[in-house]
């Protein structure tokens, strides 16, 4: 059976019967579902290769239908060494694996790097676009030194796909690329059981995601802080940057700040919501909205990322320029004093988006994509 090399930041705490820590803040949720999914394949034979800074030794393990091979990594200074040790490992497993295809899943971290220069037929998988963050004022320095990384991946990538037609023009900008997939990531199974049954006493809007500059944490503290919505409760749920302590100060007591949570409280808690709220700068595809429309939650948000293809003004949502504080108040309030209106808001076309979402067909199509490349592995990008 011909073999994938997956590269991936693997949440390795969701891998059953294995015994390792849940990771802080964000992490790469999608990736367990679609391995779940990969598990019905049988055209390929999985090979996903991890990093673990828990870990003093390589393991590999045989789940799913898959394998699992998780090298030892350090918790600090990779980035400053441009990931040479953890390049040198990865690319030793590679050959190891001998895979016909190598898929470097996500660029804010080594994979793309690894993949593309693995000198193995490739894919690149592009998450967050470093290039398009790299001048905010709280991005980190090891960001701007990753999207440096990033470009030059990028450039020399096989194949690339991103998760959503603005993520693609995004790097089809970056590169002068003018061949970009797009393959939309599913959502969690969890989400399809639950549904939307917002609160009627004491309702409230909902920020999920890490609240700082890019996620336009600003945007939301100026909006609810506004004297005509004094009266709305906002609830925050995620890590909080440096930025976002500050922000975190001017808030009013309608402001309530949940702090980091798991799965099955965010479900509780976006179910029970009048309205999402995300007013950011630079998404290539919020997994937060999506899940959102699986529920069947209305959605204000700004029109900077991939979540654009899932808000039909006035349909299933608001569409707000970041500048127009006083049109987010204005739609955040009509939501509000409109249960009813914002109910039927989010059953719009919340059957075709539940469709659209299952991490089925993300695999699926992940792995004609394989054949595809596979057929023609020396294609020249045009």
């Amino acid at each position: 059976m011909k073999k994938i090399a997956i590269l991936a930041d693997f949440p390795l705490h969701e891998i059953p019967g294995a015994d390792y820590p849940t990771p802080k803040g964000h992490y790469a949720t999608w990736l367990p579902q679609l391995a779940r999914a990969f598990q019905d394949q049988k055209e390929y034979e999985i090979h996903w290769v991890c990093l673990s800074d828990s870990s003093k030794d390589s393991k590999k393990l045989y789940r799913m239908g898959q394998y699992f091979h998780i090298l030892p990594t350090t918790k600090r200074g990779r980035a400053l060494t441009l990931f040479w040790k953890d390049r040198k490992n990865i690319q030793r497993k590679i050959n190891e694996i001998s895979p016909v295809l190598v898929h470097g899943w996500g660029n804010e971290n080594i994979w793309a790097w690894a993949s593309a220069f693995s000198g193995f037929p490739n894919i690149i998988s592009v998450q967050g676009i470093m290039g398009t963050v790299k001048d905010f004022p709280d991005t980190p320095w090891r960001t701007k030194v990753m999207s440096v990384v990033e470009w030059i991946s990028l450039k020399k990538a096989q194949v690339i796909v991103t998760e959503s037609e603005w993520a693609r023009d995004q790097v089809n900008k970056m590169t002068s690329r003018n061949d970009v997939r797009v393959i939309e990531y599913g959502v969690n199974e969890e989400f399809f059981a639950a549904s939307h049954s917002p609160k009627t006493e004491k309702p409230y809007a909902l920020f999920v995601g890490t609240a700082g500059y890019g996620k336009g944490i600003d945007k939301v503290v100026d909006i609810f802080c506004n004297k005509s919505m004094q009266n709305i409760n906002l609830k925050i749920c995620g890590g909080v940057t440096p930025f976002g302590e500050i922000q975190k100060k001017r808030c009013h007591k309608n402001v309530i700040w949940m702090g980091r949570l798991v799965r099955g409280e965010v479900i509780n808690l976006m179910a029970n919501s009048s309205f999402l709220i995300l007013p950011t700068r630079a998404d290539t595809g919020p997994m937060v909205i999506k899940e959102a429309r699986v529920l069947g939650i209305p959605v204000l948000a700004s029109p900077h990322g991939g979540h654009v293809h899932y808000i039909i003004e006035g349909k299933t949502g608001f569409i707000c320029e970041l500048d127009k504080i006083n049109k987010w108040v204005e739609k955040a309030r009509y939501l509000m004093e409109n249960p009813g209106i914002a109910k039927k808001m989010g059953k719009n076309l919340q059957v075709k988006h539940r469709e659209e979402l299952k991490v089925e067909k993300t695999a699926q199509r992940f792995i004609n994509l394989y054949s595809g490349v596979i057929a023609n592995p020396k294609a020249k990008r045009h």
